[in-house]
């Protein structure tokens, strides 16, 4: 008949350590993707990245679209109430084609 004895600390240790051992790498190999999606962002020819790039070039071309239309309702609406100002703006707004 097997007794069964209390562990010692030192063989606690040793399986809490080798635990954490096997965690770890459990969790690098869920953490590949994760990974793989870091390079791609941090990677000037990743896609994330690239897809980055892209909406960062719409967003300033949305910017610069709004200002000339601003100046322009400015312009033809000079001395008007700041309401009508933002009433051109609005509609010139809305007929812009969508991105």
């Amino acid at each position: 008949m097997v007794s069964l004895r209390k562990p010692r600390e030192s063989e606690l240790i040793a399986l809490a350590g080798l635990l954490l051992f096997i965690t770890g790498l459990a969790s690098l190999v869920v953490s590949r993707e994760t990974w793989n999606e870091i390079l791609s962002c941090t990677r000037p020819t990743g896609q994330c990245a690239q897809r980055g790039q892209e909406q960062e070039a719409q967003a300033i071309r949305v910017i610069q679209e709004r200002q000339v239309i601003v100046a322009w309702c400015a312009f033809n609406n000079a001395g008007e109430p700041i309401s009508t100002l933002r009433a051109c703006v609005a509609a010139q707004t809305a007929a812009q084609p969508r991105p």
